[in-house]
């Protein structure tokens, strides 16, 4: 099972916080209540799972190939200014 903790950053229940058992995501959309414009994390006590995870990360590229392929520059993000 999947926590959905979208909304549940910082919250608990009966004494645990929410998304520190098992796995569980969290979204960083602008109408969440941490944003960073898009985004969002998994988190996992699954070791195999958090394998996979990291493996698609990249759509199944290597860390490197970023830079391989935009010559090392920095990426360029959709959202230019705050406001």
């Amino acid at each position: 099972m999947i926590e959905d903790a979208a909304h549940a950053t910082g919250t608990s229940y009966k004494g645990r916080h929410i998304g520190a058992r098992g796995t569980a995501i969290f979204s960083f959309h602008a109408i969440k209540n941490i944003t960073c414009a898009e985004g969002g994390i998994v988190v996992t006590d699954n070791p195999q799972f958090a394998d996979k995870l990291r493996s698609l990360k990249f759509h199944g590229l290597g860390v490197d190939a970023w830079d391989r392929q935009s010559g090392g520059r920095a990426p360029q993000a959709e959202v230019l200014a705050p406001g």
